[in-house]
């Protein structure tokens, strides 16, 4: 925005968006530690941030008849992490995590998460 000496700058409307996060405010400085006041004049450029929270997606893990495994709440961009314990089943070997119910490509543990996702263990009679 262009604002004259002493004026105030205008809080931009609609509030902007970024996929896979929540606008939390504008604020003074990179840190986010003084949020910005509108009502302040302007006496020299000035630069303001956004703030960004990323969104918390569920990796859920589902293993069939399996012992449970729990859970993950990953931000928008992280990684899953490979359950540290491998699922049981009795009668069968767990043969690896699968990106599909159909157990054709291997899930890949390099992969950022950007929504709600289920990870299927394939099982090995």
């Amino acid at each position: 925005q262009s604002v004259a000496y002493g004026g105030k700058a205008s809080a931009p409307t609609p509030a902007p968006t970024k996929a896979g996060y929540t606008f939390e405010g504008w604020y003074t400085e990179v840190t986010y530690t003084e949020i910005y006041d509108f009502n302040n004049e302007i006496a020299a450029n000035t630069t303001i941030y956004a703030k960004w929270k990323p969104l918390n997606y569920t990796v859920s893990f589902e293993v069939d008849v399996g012992n449970a495994i729990s859970h993950q709440s990953v931000a928008h961009g992280g990684k899953a992490t490979m359950p540290q314990v491998e699922p049981t089943k009795a009668g069968y070997t767990f043969g690896g995590w699968y990106k599909d119910a159909g157990h054709t490509q291997v899930y890949d543990f390099t992969n950022v998460i950007t929504e709600n996702t289920t990870i299927y263990a394939k099982w090995k009679a």
